[in-house]
């Protein structure tokens, strides 16, 4: 569970009427994160993963899965035909981006996922993964098929020494 990322961007991802699970990989506080939903209106939390996903696996349940890259193969397939999006804050991008991506902010990607190809595969990046992988999870859930999320992102891009374009 990315403690930090649920009251940030509860709003922006989840409804008042689906149930919520929890999911918890790294033994958080339960009640905080609780709390921050239920102070922000979601109530309706159905039940949590304690254990997080290797529970889930052991116990044979149906899992999905997402392509994630590393830095070195998103500079190997720059090349390559597809949408590059950046999730990051407007902020952050005009400290630098990748050339060629188009930016769309996390919390807006319900709201202008119209301008997100879903006839081209989409590779996302954000600051350090946790956003682009909660996006490529949405787009996902709306039926988006050919999605790559890159692991460590912008924070890996520019420590690799990686050219970034500034406007």
């Amino acid at each position: 569970m990315w403690r930090d990322g649920v009251p940030a961007f509860a709003g922006w991802f989840l409804n008042y009427q689906d149930p919520i699970i929890l999911v918890d990989d790294q033994d958080h506080n339960w009640d905080e994160v609780r709390q921050a939903l239920v102070r922000l209106g979601f109530d309706n939390i159905y039940g949590y993963l304690a254990g997080g996903f290797p529970n889930w696996y052991l116990h044979a349940e149906k899992i999905e899965t997402l392509k994630l890259w590393s830095v070195q193969q998103l500079k190997e397939n720059l090349k390559n035909d597809f949408f590059l999006l950046d999730g990051r804050m407007i902020d952050d991008r005009q400290e630098g981006y990748i050339e060629g991506s188009h930016h769309i902010y996390t919390g807006e990607v319900p709201v202008r996922i119209s301008e997100i190809p879903r006839d081209h595969p989409v590779v996302v990046y954000c600051d350090s993964g946790f956003k682009s992988t909660l996006i490529c999870s949405y787009l996902k859930g709306e039926g988006f098929t050919d999605l790559t999320s890159v692991l460590g992102s912008m924070t890996a891009w520019k420590q690799a020494g990686y050219p970034v374009v500034k406007d």
